[in-house]
């Protein structure tokens, strides 16, 4: 299906996915002007994009007033989820970088653990995501398990202890800016 750009929004969390450097962006610029764009643009039902900000961007600065999108179904994640997942499996992060966003998936799984467990909401048995959630087996006995650092450890292949270091440089940034 196609959208016309003028209708495509910014995703809230777009910040969270580091910008391509000057060359790559220029690179995906002349290829999209020789080429078009050939991946579609995922979005949500509601128009937001959810991967292909650097495409869309691109289809503007070149004049490009159609694209062509699709909706993924999102069954085990969530939008920042999938947001995350399409630029760790796709880009050249660096570790830093890396670590900054499963920092930040860190800080969503956090807080969205923390609403499951006030909700009482249900997990799946297999300890996927249903959205942003997750469950682990201990004796046979089910339990939510609130530790989001080390899910988002093994879901992005970051250490623990990089995520722990990139949250304790934000914490010590929001002090400082506090004083």
């Amino acid at each position: 299906m196609k959208k016309l750009i003028s209708e495509l929004k910014l995703h809230p969390h777009q910040y969270l996915i580091p910008p391509m450097s000057e060359e790559d962006y220029h690179n995906l610029l002349e290829d999209i002007r020789q080429n078009g764009i050939l991946q579609p643009i995922d979005i949500t039902y509601n128009n937001v994009i959810l991967d292909g900000h650097h495409r869309v961007k691109a289809a503007k600065e070149l004049g490009i007033k159609e694209v062509e999108v699709r909706i993924p179904e999102l069954l085990y994640v969530d939008e920042d989820e999938f947001l995350i997942s399409v630029a760790m499996n796709r880009r050249h992060l660096t570790e830093g970088q890396k670590a900054v966003l499963a920092n930040e998936y860190r800080r969503i799984l956090s807080k969205k653990l923390n609403e499951d467990k006030n909700n009482d909401q249900p997990h799946d048995e297999k300890g996927r995501f249903l959205p942003i959630s997750a469950t682990v087996s201990e004796n046979g006995n089910e339990k939510v398990k609130n530790d989001a650092r080390r899910i988002a450890s093994e879901r992005w292949k970051v250490s623990e202890r990089k995520i722990m270091y990139v949250h304790e440089i934000e914490e010590a940034e929001k002090t400082r800016k506090r004083k």
